[in-house]
């Protein structure tokens, strides 16, 4: 009984943190706005979590757990890469509200970045075997380059309400990633 009623409080605790975020940046929300919004007490609050940064770290966590745990998922089966980044870009609409505020300024951009780490060591795998003219640091950067131009696209969509397709936004960012800007000129 008292396990299910943890997990009931956590719950309402981080769906509580999440609405007042979608009004203001987490700097600016209070242990009591939190703690009123719930209807639970300041210990209450403070038995699991130390402050609202602690809450919406423990928040960004589950959700990068989940999209790592959807990753390896798509690892195990022969994907096209079209496919994966649809299929995951996929998984943000289905969880459309969170990541609006998680990737929001209110929430923290860096959580895309680290999103697209959980796929490092699969990509670096592979170019190693297609682009082994490359050293490991021309490779990392390479990574870089690419992750954080997908970041920002994704980041971009996500902040413009997801108005295109998943499939339409992968094979953008693949395109961009293959070919470059120059593969969009006329």
């Amino acid at each position: 009984m008292g396990d299910r009623r943890s997990r009931y409080t956590k719950m309402v605790v981080k769906e509580s943190l999440l609405a007042l975020m979608a009004d203001k940046p987490i700097n600016k929300i209070t242990i009591k706005e939190i703690c009123e919004k719930a209807d639970i007490n300041r210990g209450t609050f403070y038995h699991y979590y130390q402050d609202q940064f602690d809450l919406l770290k423990q928040v960004q966590d589950e959700f990068a757990n989940e999209v790592k745990e959807l990753l390896e998922k798509r690892q195990t089966k022969v994907l096209d890469t079209v496919e994966m980044i649809t299929q995951l870009i996929s998984y943000f609409v289905e969880q459309r509200s969170l990541c609006k505020i998680l990737f929001s300024t209110s929430g923290n951009y860096e959580l895309i970045n680290r999103l697209t780490q959980n796929a490092y060591e699969g990509f670096l795998a592979n170019w190693r075997q297609q682009m082994g003219s490359l050293s490991d640091r021309q490779l990392e950067m390479l990574f870089e380059f690419i992750s954080n131009g997908a970041a920002a696209i994704i980041h971009n969509w996500t902040m413009n309400d997801m108005q295109e397709p998943p499939r339409e936004v992968a094979e953008f960012i693949v395109q961009a990633t293959n070919r470059g800007s120059l593969s969009f000129v006329e």
